[in-house]
């Protein structure tokens, strides 16, 4: 992404590493694990800094399936049933659909965005 001073800036992570409690994690670890979540048709999972510390925060955002009720609470049960904590997201939002390049590959850095101006962090 161009800055407003010009310069170029790296918006994702090389190889979506997340870094929690002491652990590597990539994130399609925990998109494989939410995917099999009945009503869940896709999801997106990275990481945001954490306002202590130099740890990340997990993410999800999560599309449900057509004609489905999947809520919030859903997903956060499921994690608390098939991960261990330190992989489990903090945040999860529940969206109609994800961002997507041309080529079809969701743009996490706009997800990432989202939820750092939500959080009072400007542009990185």
């Amino acid at each position: 992404m161009r800055g407003e001073d010009g310069l170029l800036y790296f918006v994702d992570r090389l190889g979506d590493r997340i870094r929690v409690r002491g652990e590597n994690l990539s994130s399609y670890q925990v998109e494989d694990v939410i995917n099999q979540l009945p009503g869940v048709r896709y999801c997106a999972v990275f990481a945001v800094p954490s306002e202590e510390g130099d740890e990340d925060v997990v993410v999800a955002f999560v599309v449900p399936a057509e004609g489905t009720r999947l809520t919030v609470q859903d997903v956060h049960d499921h994690a608390r049933a098939a991960m261990p904590t330190y992989m489990r997201p903090r945040i999860v939002r529940m969206v109609k659909d994800l961002p997507r390049t041309p080529t079809s590959k969701i743009e996490k850095y706009k997800l990432r965005r989202q939820i750092l101006d939500e959080r009072g962090h400007g542009p990185s």
